[in-house]
């Protein structure tokens, strides 16, 4: 069994050692692999933050803005006024969340 593993660790030798550009070119573009999925995680992470501390001020009692949605279908028609279609955002950053609606109307 060492005679097969211990020979198999000469040919990888001798083919990192004849392949040495392409061996570099896989080395990097496993580099990159792991770079993106430590992004993805770093990311999740932050997510998992921002709804940890929505979760915090609803059970403290503070407000938390309601969708823009919601508040898409309080706005009103002006009389004699033609009203566009509603825009909208909702934004929740770490300290910081707020939803808007808006609606342009024209004559």
């Amino acid at each position: 069994m060492k005679h097969i593993v211990s020979a198999g660790s000469v040919i990888l030798a001798m083919m990192a050692t004849g392949c040495g550009e392409q061996f570099d070119e896989m080395k990097q573009a496993m580099e990159n692999v792991e770079s993106i999925a430590n992004s993805a995680e770093q990311a999740q992470q932050s997510m998992d933050k921002v709804q940890q501390r929505i979760q915090e001020r609803r059970a403290a009692g503070d407000t938390i803005p309601i969708a823009y949605e919601e508040l898409q279908k309080r706005l009103r028609d002006v009389n004699g006024w033609t009203g566009e279609a509603p825009t909208g955002e909702s934004v929740a950053i770490p300290g910081l969340a707020f939803a808007t609606a808006s609606r342009a109307h024209e004559d």
